[in-house]
């Protein structure tokens, strides 16, 4: 499985009505630059769990954690 990230002003058209269409515009605009950086991507050898050496719990684990 392979994660596709959805265009930004798509992302962020429902919050129009609270936070205007200039606002989402701009917001869109930023991850859409910021998407565009060579440096955005996190590789494996970067990664939150390669950095801190730990392995994320599964949801079962985490329900069975929390006695759910």
């Amino acid at each position: 499985m392979t994660y596709e990230a959805p265009d930004p002003h798509a992302f962020f058209a429902p919050l129009a009505p609270v936070m205007g269409e200039q606002a989402t515009a701009a917001i869109a605009d930023r991850y859409r630059a910021v998407s565009t950086q060579p440096d955005h991507s996190i590789t494996a050898e970067r990664s939150a769990q390669k950095l801190l050496g730990v392995t994320p719990r599964t949801a079962g684990q985490w329900l069975a954690d929390i006695d759910l």
